[in-house]
């Protein structure tokens, strides 16, 4: 017994010596950002940028796949006998390597895998992780304040303040002109000479309309939270896009997020995969950024009763589509088995989404703005397509039910052969299929986004 009280005397004396450390934080703001987002220069259509060795900047150390987390500490950016274009950096998180394989596709002969090229690395080199340093081109590195942040379903649970659950909403950093907002704190203790200073940025926390509910400050050398976030850019409302389509995947699978995504009696829900933008040497932007659709990888079933008919190889590397897009076709999706129901002949069979110009087939989805789907039916749901003239098969009311919802989306142009329908156009090649296309720029595409249908 005095053995178990000498220790409990021990460890409460402990606790009683145990430094006090007091915090003061005073508002301010800085230009510098908390850290940058890993991009690409000169690497094509690479989804990786060079990482050289700290030690010795000819030599490349690992590949630092992009959409990376990096910050610039102050004790490597004292290094000094690299080029002024190579900046020193420590890796603080990189995509999770499920991301990376998906995009190169499985191994299997005859598969096209339409990606595979930009995920293919040098042999022999190592894949950077937490923790890495090294050199990386300036002209590849864009700053946190360009992008969005999502947290991903695999992180520890994290919550606000005031109780928000942080997996559920979108942050931004807040920022006033060029400026970062945040909090200029210091902690004292009575044996320290000097007080141990930090800046904690503020981050909004964002509905899907991209209005703030709650603000966070955050330091970014401290929080944990930044191991588990995927960074969407802000250009042109891709990532309140993008906020709109998890808030609408969580409300028919509850728990659905960013990441691993979620299993279901009948499906597995695959979580939200993304292909970066592709830019030319000179900066022009050849493909955007895009996001796949969530679906079940061996049924190919989608969400509200949706199915992906005839996909291009095993990975559906045909099921991408700029965020903005993918958003109002999700609202499509949404009304339309609203209005039909899950009975047979109701389920919305897509096709065909975007395709590069380069690859010799179907041009006409080189936008990223563009999915093909098949005409609805009368009473099945067969996956082995029909035409509008196979009237024993074919429902003209609800194919132009789903036409209506498609023009109310902001949907144009669409073609399809059956011309009994209002507002569809002919087109040779058309009499299986509609193509349809939403244009982002659109301002029924945006308010269909941001309002829903």
């Amino acid at each position: 017994m005095n053995k178990f009280l000498t220790i409990f005397l021990f460890l409460f004396s402990q606790f009683i010596m145990a430094e006090q450390v007091e915090l003061y934080c005073t508002d301010a703001t800085t230009e510098d950002p908390p850290f940058y987002i890993s991009d690409e220069y000169r690497q094509g259509d690479k989804i990786w940028e060079n990482l050289r060795d700290i030690e010795d900047h000819t030599k490349v150390k690992e590949y630092l796949p992009r959409g990376s987390i990096v910050h610039a500490p102050y004790e490597l950016t004292e290094i000094s006998y690299a080029p002024a274009h190579r900046v020193p950096v420590k890796v603080i998180s990189v995509p999770d390597k499920k991301w990376e394989d998906d995009i190169k596709g499985t191994n299997r002969s005859g598969q096209k895998r339409r990606f595979r090229h930009t995920a293919l690395t040098p042999k022999g080199r190592d894949r950077a992780k937490a923790g890495s340093v090294g050199f990386l081109d300036r002209r590849s590195l864009i700053p946190a304040g360009k992008f969005t942040f999502f947290v991903k379903e695999t992180s520890p649970l994290h919550k606000s303040p005031g109780g928000l659950d942080l997996k559920k909403y979108p942050l931004s950093l807040l920022k006033n002109g060029d400026s970062y907002q945040g909090q200029n704190c210091c902690e004292y203790t009575e044996t320290s000479e000097e007080p141990n200073c930090f800046f904690k940025y503020t981050f909004q926390v964002l509905n899907n309309k991209g209005e703030a509910l709650e603000t966070v400050n955050i330091d970014p050398q401290r929080c944990e939270l930044l191991q588990h976030i995927m960074p969407v850019p802000k250009k042109d409302g891709m990532d309140l896009s993008l906020a709109s389509i998890l808030s609408n995947l969580n409300e028919e699978y509850p728990g659905f997020g960013i990441g691993e995504g979620i299993e279901t009696e009948s499906i597995n829900l695959s979580g939200i995969k993304y292909l970066p933008d592709h830019k030319h040497n000179n900066g022009r932007v050849v493909r955007d950024y895009m996001i796949k659709i969530p679906m079940d990888p061996e049924t190919r079933q989608g969400p509200y009763n949706s199915l992906h008919y005839h996909p291009d190889d095993d990975n559906n590397s045909d099921a991408y589509l700029k965020p903005q897009s993918m958003c109002a076709f999700f609202e499509v999706l949404k009304k339309y088995n609203k209005e039909c129901g899950d009975e047979a002949g109701c389920q919305v069979q897509f096709g065909n989404m975007y395709h590069s110009p380069n690859w010799g087939v179907h041009e006409s989805h080189g936008s990223g703005e563009c999915i093909d789907i098949r005409p609805q039916r009368k009473g099945d749901d067969d996956n082995s397509g029909l035409t509008y003239k196979q009237t024993s098969r074919y429902s003209r009311d609800k194919t132009k039910d789903l036409v209506e919802i498609l023009k109310e989306a902001g949907g144009a142009p669409i073609f399809f052969n059956d011309t009994k329908i209002n507002g569809v156009r002919w087109l040779k090649g058309h009499h299986n299929h509609i193509h349809v296309c939403f244009n982002p720029d659109r301002q029924k595409v945006k308010d269909a986004c941001r309002k829903g249908i």
